[in-house]
């Protein structure tokens, strides 16, 4: 089993919401069909968002200067298109339209380069990292960007932070295996906000990396345990369902109103 980094912090919310998008391969062969459903736009700005600025990056870690600004935001916008030629998307009230996804993108990536990346020296941009759990299973993931001694992570969102320890707890046990050991971690939050209003700079948060691992390896282990007890029983409730999560509902789960999960009813 693989387990994804990105995946931990979500899981205590809902488990059963968690194993269906992270096992969805292995729940289908035992006949369990998912909502296909729509990708938020936030997501889709998230991830343009994150390759403009990786462009930055990019030009920060090989050339020591943060590169042409016009170069960056157009990186973002055309990861924009592409993510909307292939996906069906649920737009918001923050980002109606591509156009205003356009502005957002832009506003972000002028404000990371001018608060964020000229105080940081990438030494590792989005690098693929595993490591051999005990258990024999496999833990990965793909830190945003890396300094000397701090792993970084981009977080976008329209609403409330959300916490996000555990997965970077899996980001340093992973530098940690692969012999690169750090530490400090920091997040950085690019708020997607209104074109009418002005762009926040980024918020710092930095992370206890003691605290963090051992949030991480507390919900490894729920993780494996839950899914050993599917493959002896099978059934939905080797994972727990959490239906006062905020995110239940047909809009943000995939298992919702499926036979994977029916606890909202």
């Amino acid at each position: 089993m693989k387990i994804r980094a990105s995946s931990l912090s979500g899981y205590s919310d809902c488990p059963r919401r968690s194993a269906a998008r992270m096992f969805s391969q292995v729940l289908k062969k035992y006949g369990y069909k998912f909502q296909t459903g729509r990708t938020s736009v936030g997501a889709i700005v998230g991830t343009a968002i994150h390759a403009g600025i990786g462009n930055t990056l990019k030009n920060r870690m090989e050339r020591q200067k943060i590169g042409n600004e016009t170069e960056s935001i157009q990186v973002g916008m055309q990861s924009l298109d592409n993510e909307l030629v292939s996906q069906e998307v649920l737009w918001d009230s923050t980002t109606p339209t591509k156009s205003t996804g356009y502005i957002q993108i832009e506003r972000t990536i002028k404000s990371f380069r001018e608060y964020v990346a000229p105080k940081v020296t990438p030494v590792a941009i989005e690098l693929h990292l595993e490591a051999t759990l005990p258990s024999g299973n496999i833990l990965s993931g793909h830190p945003d960007y890396l300094e000397q001694l701090t792993v970084h992570d981009l977080k976008t969102g329209a609403g409330k932070r959300r916490p996000n320890g555990a997965q970077y707890g899996a980001y340093s046990l992973l530098c940690a295996a692969n012999g690169m050991p750090i530490s400090n971690i920091q997040e950085e939050f690019l708020r997607r906000t209104p074109v009418r209003h002005d762009t926040c700079a980024p918020e710092i948060h930095n992370y206890s990396r003691e605290k963090a691992e051992k949030t991480a390896w507390n919900i490894i282990s729920c993780i494996e345990r839950d899914y050993k007890l599917f493959l002896k029983t099978g059934t939905p409730c080797s994972f727990t369902a959490n239906p006062a999560s905020m995110l239940c509902s047909e809009k943000y789960c995939r298992a919702w109103g499926t036979d994977w999960c029916e606890e909202h009813l």
